[in-house]
Parts: structure tokens; C-alpha cells; sequence
């Protein structure tokens, strides 16, 4: 069931009006139960996909269980090597629906497999350390099959939904929030089912666009590709994660934040502070500073190359998380080098300017602004891999190459112009997303404001945004508009 469609967004409704009319946490919880049952129905799972699915399921609740009764660091590695070589046998056929892997294997790539074992990971150290206060196995079920999160997260905490889940911190919304939570969700349509479909046309299809009667457009196609698939890929998955935070916040669950501006990032540490947050900071956690801690608690002389090098590997790491293949490998280490460069740069400046000259360095708005551009070309450099794969790459860098050596003279100027300006139209477009130049703040609604002008101020929008969803689904019941599953909804 696609988060775009009139089936989905109906049943958020009734399910919220189901959750307001309600009162028992019991009945909350059946309800929601039932909720996601039907969305994991949803996919059709076949029988070997149930098998497969229940055993991960109850293994995963055994080794919880005898974490809960024998914590120890021996039954943490059993159950994370477990968990690990599950996920390495999913991941044995990338995300391609076509690959020649079992059935339940391809649908655990569709319902975001990874994100449940790294949710199992992340329940299992917390219940070894004594941080999770209430483990039932309702909760834990429908913490793993949560229908907001299961696709494609974000990844939340166990005892933030078990809070919500048991009735101690779960309410219905007041009406400015309801109006916030459906502008948002509406918002999250129009990115996901609206913009970045378009997007993802214009790369297919726009080289004819900028420039006809050059054939084969080989380097305009290569350009729309560098700029537009991170745009695409970002209002994609940023639109998915908006529709599924709404609904969760109709329901009294709060999930974390995925994106803050990403694209506004200064260097690579800020921008993978700010895209895809909360597997990045579970990486952080359980990956980054766990190997770092032992690195500082044996070997202190070896603390700062152990650092730029855990760095790196993280991210060779999320790289390898969307699939074992070579595309996704080199993603993992381009974005590992460039982060590591990033680091290493900046301890070079600091050393060499103090502490003031490196704050009055970061404070320069054309060093700002350099720094932003810069950032923003690096990801689209390696965003390329992650789109095509190295093989697709390379057949890309031929073609350019092949067309440059023999360049037609008719429509070359006017294409190149086209090209230039299309370069600095993106540069702009990014400068002024980012403002550099001045704090980056992004205006909220202030919650000082008289109560009707803040429901006003939260209506309008979400009208506004409902009646181009309410276009758009209409468009998609007569078949003049189609809604594919979003890119991240594999992993």
C-alpha cells in the first residue's frame, strides 16, 4: 500500500477517529494491532515469507529474553552476529526485484528488513544495560511492525513507542496540532507522490528538452543526473518520512525527526548530521562509539587515526546497508574519504589559525558559502554510484567522453549556454535554500500566539495542500497519475 494512496491516507483517517473515540490504552492497542496487520497484508506475503518473518520475530524476542535474564556482553555478541547474518543473507540480492534470491527474501528487502534488526540490535544493548524498564512482547511486536515506521523508519527508540504503546504518554492531538500533523502529511504527498516523480521524469527525459538536435546528449543527461537524482532522492524520502510522522503524531506516537536542511550543510560531517538522522545516529551509537571507546580505553596512542578511520568505515558501512553490490560499496567509500578529508581539514585550520582565527574562518560568509557548494557537488559526485552503480558510471563517463572527442557543431553554443546556465541555476537555487550568509533558522509557528491565529495560521496551509492532494488523488483513481514506491522503500 503506497503512503500516496487514497486507500492509505483514508484508513490514517479512520484509524485516527478510531484512536480519538477510545479511551482504554487495551482498546488503543488492538485497534493499532490490527492496523498493522493490514498494512504488512498489504504486500502479500507468501507462506515462506510469514515462516521466514515469524522466525526472525521470535529468535529475535529469545536472544531479548536471555539478555533480559543473563546480560552480558557474550549474549549481546550472539545475538548481533545473528541479527548481522540474517541481514547479510537478505541483502545477498540487493534491492532489484529481479534478482534470483528466495521470495521471502526480495519481500524483506520491500518491508525495510534492516530497519527491524537494527531496531532488534539497538532493544538487545539497551535491555543489557538495564535502560529498558519495560520489555513485553505485544510492545515488541508492534514496535517492529508499527506501520509508520516498518518500510523505511525512521528508526525510533523502544521505549518511546512502549510509553505511547501502554497508554502513559499517548493522546490525541489538540485541533492546531491535528491541522499541523495533516499539513505535514500532505506536504509529504505532494514531495513524494507529486515532485520527486517529476523530477525522476526530467532526468529521463529533459536532455531532449535542453538541448534538441544534439545528439546523443550524453553530458547534458550526465548533468540532470548529477543535479536532480540528490534532489530526487531527497523529496522522495524526506515526503515519506513527513506522511509517516504525521500519522504517527495522530495517534499519539512521536517519532524522530530523518532531515533537518541537509542540503544547508557546510562540510560532510554537518551534512550526515542532518540526512537520513536516525540511521546516522544509530551508526553513531552503536557502531562509531562503541569501537571508539574501546580504541580509547586500550589504545590511547592510536586514538586520533582510530577516529578519522572509524569515521570512514561508518560510512562504508551505511554505504553497504542499502545492498551488497559494488555501486553501493564505492558510495561507502567515496562519502568514507570525504568525510575523513573533512576532519582532517578541519584539525589542520584549527591548529594552524587558534581557536579565534579558525571561529573567524568559519564565520567568513564566502568561505560559508564555498563550503556549502562545495558539500552539495561532492554528494551529487557520489550519488552518482548510488544511482547507477560503477558499471553504470563508467558507461556514463564513456559516453561523455566519446561525444566530447567528436562534437556536433549544430546546437552545441546554444546547448552549451544552456548548460552553464542550468549549473548556475542549480548553484543559486542551493545558496538560497542554505543561506549561509545568515543563521540558516527556519521560521516555526510560535507558540506564543493567540490560539486562533495559530489554528488559522495552521489551517491554511493544510487546506491549501489538501486541495492539490485531493487533485492529485483524483487524478490517480481515473488513471491520470501514477504513484510509484519510493526509491528508499527497498531498503
Amino acid at each position: 500500500m503506497s503512503a500516496c494512496s487514497l486507500a492509505f491516507l483514508a484508513s490514517v483517517l479512520l484509524l485516527a477517529v478510531v484512536f480519538a473515540l477510545l479511551r482504554g490504552s487495551t482498546s488503543r492497542q488492538v485497534a493499532f494491532a490490527l492496523a498493522n496487520a493490514g498494512f504488512l497484508a498489504s504486500f502479500d506475503p507468501s507462506e515462506a515469507t510469514l515462516v521466514a518473518t515469524a522466525a526472525f520475530l521470535f529468535g529475535s524476542w529469545g536472544l531479548l529474553a536471555l539478555a533480559a535474564r543473563w546480560p552480558s556482553g557474550r549474549s549481546v555478541f550472539v545475538g548481533v552476529t545473528g541479527a548481522v547474518l540474517f541481514l547479510l543473507l537478505v541483502k545477498q540480492g540487493g534491492t532489484d526485484p529481479r534478482a534470483n534470491v528466495h521470495s521471502w527474501v526480495a519481500w524483506g528487502n520491500t518491508i525495510g528488513l534492516s530497519y527491524m534488526v537494527f531496531k532488534f540490535i539497538h532493544v538487545l544493548v539497551d535491555v543489557k544495560e538495564g535502560q529498558v524498564p519495560r520489555l513485553s512482547f505485544g510492545a515488541y511486536l508492534n514496535y517492529q511492525f508499527a506501520f509508520f515506521t516498518l518500510t523505511a523508519g525512521p528508526i525510533n527508540r523502544y521505549n518511546e513507542f512502549e510509553a505511547a504503546w501502554s497508554g502513559r504518554e499517548a493522546s490525541s492531538p489538540a485541533p492546531a496540532g491535528s491541522f499541523a500533523l495533516w499539513n505535514r502529511i500532505f506536504s509529504g504527498v505532494i514531495k513524494l507522490g507529486i515532485i520527486a516523480p517529476i523530477l525522476g521524469t526530467v532526468i529521463a527525459t529533459g536532455a531532449e528538452w535542453i538541448g534538441p538536435g544534439v545528439a546523443p546528449l550524453a553530458w547534458l543527461r550526465a548533468l540532470l543526473q548529477f543535479y536532480l537524482f540528490p534532489v530526487q532522492i531527497f523529496l522522495d524520502f524526506s515526503g515519506y518520512t513527513d506522511v509517516m510522522i504525521g500519522c504517527a503524531g495522530l495517534l499519539g506516537f512521536r517519532l524522530p525527526e530523518n532531515f533537518n536542511r541537509p542540503f544547508a550543510a557546510r562540510n560532510l560531517i554537518e551534512f550526515w548530521d542532518r540526512w537520513h538522522m536516525s540511521l546516522t545516529s544509530w551508526l553513531r551509537v552503536y557502531l562509531f562509539m562503541a569501537a571508539y571507546r574501546h580504541v580509547a580505553e586500550r589504545h590511547r596512542a592510536w586514538l586520533r587515526a582510530a577516529g578519522y578511520l572509524l569515521m570512514g568505515l561508518t560510512l562504508v558501512v551505511l554505504g553497504l546497508w542499502h545492498g551488497l553490490t559494488m555501486g553501493y560499496l564505492v558510495f561507502g567509500v567515496v562519502s568514507g574519504v570525504g568525510i575523513i578529508a573533512t576532519r582532517m581539514w578541519g584539525d589542520v585550520l584549527s591548529a594552524r589559525l587558534g581557536r579565534a582565527g579558525y571561529r573567524r574562518y568559519l564565520a567568513h560568509r564566502g568561505v560559508r558559502c564555498a563550503a556549502v557548494l562545495a558539500t552539495f557537488h561532492f554528494f551529487c559526485f557520489s550519488e552518482l554510484f548510488f544511482a547507477l552503480g560503477t558499471s553504470g558510471v563508467a558507461t556514463l563517463a564513456r559516453s561523455v567522453l566519446a561525444e566530447a572527442a567528436r562534437p556536433s557543431t549544430a546546437g552545441v553554443p546554444a546547448a552549451l549556454a544552456r548548460l552553464a546556465l542550468l549549473s548556475a541555476a542549480a548553484s543559486l537555487l542551493v545558496l538560497g535554500y542554505a543561506r549561509p550568509w545568515g543563521d540558516g533558522a527556519v521560521g516555526a509557528l510560535e507558540t506564543t500566539a493567540p490560539r486562533d491565529e495559530r489554528l488559522l495560521r495552521s489551517f491554511a496551509p493544510m487546506a491549501l495542500r489538501g486541495c492539490v492532494v485531493g487533485l492529485f488523488l483524483v487524478g490517480q483513481a481515473i488513471g491520470h497519475a501514477g504513484v510509484r514506491v519510493g526509491f528508499y522503500r527497498t531498503f
